[in-house]
């Protein structure tokens, strides 16, 4: 085996890892999309968490909305026992694929780690003659690719377009909630998915 075909073989999982890297991240961290108040507050926002961000001043609300680290939706529902936020289906897609697209990601990495050290893929399904096991860990990585794209509809969803943090800003502090502008801006999460679809 030369250098070139080392290289070779080992890229795709290089590039894999680094990709399913940046796009778990976005789904565990809470800044992939974000709503800023023309005065400095933000609500940085993921899939399934939320946090504030003050560059002016300390913020005044009740029941403890106001936090520096990643908070589950449903820890909303803690501090005020009447309320419930509203999710659609395009919210309950994006949870599925921030799911679905890490396992894919892990079972086509190990057998791509297969592929490069033994020369072969050891999936039954990829040796065929028309799927090759090159063609097939290709076919793998497009398909992984394209479920970490359907999490990009997160800027269509609920939690860009009626944010549960939002909702429960409303419900304790409606003066404060009608200063945050609908629907979210793009942070850094979101160009973090869209690197690791291309990857």
């Amino acid at each position: 085996m030369t250098k070139l075909t080392c290289i070779q073989s080992f890229l795709p999982l290089v590039l894999a890892v680094v990709a399913i890297v940046l796009g778990t991240a976005p789904s565990l961290n809470c800044e992939t999309v974000e709503f800023q108040q023309a005065d400095g507050k933000t609500i940085l926002a993921g899939p399934i968490s939320y946090r504030t961000r003050d560059t002016t001043s300390e913020w005044r609300t009740d029941y403890n909305f106001s936090t520096q680290s990643c908070h589950n939706y449903g820890s909303l529902r803690d501090g005020l026992d009447t309320f419930e936020y509203v999710v659609d289906a395009k919210t309950r897609t994006v949870w599925a694929f921030l799911i679905l697209t890490p396992l894919l990601g892990a079972l086509v990495i190990v057998q791509a780690f297969l592929a490069a050290t033994c020369g072969s893929s050891s999936s039954p399904g990829c040796r065929g003659r028309s799927m090759g096991g090159w063609n097939c860990l290709g076919a793998g990585f497009l398909v992984t690719g394209l479920c970490q794209g359907i999490t990009l509809l997160i800027d269509a969803s609920s939690i860009c377009r009626d944010n549960p943090a939002l909702q429960y800003l409303a419900a304790i502090d409606p003066d404060l909630a009608t200063t945050f502008p609908e629907p979210c801006a793009r942070a850094a999460g979101y160009a973090l998915t869209i690197v690791a679809c291309v990857l």
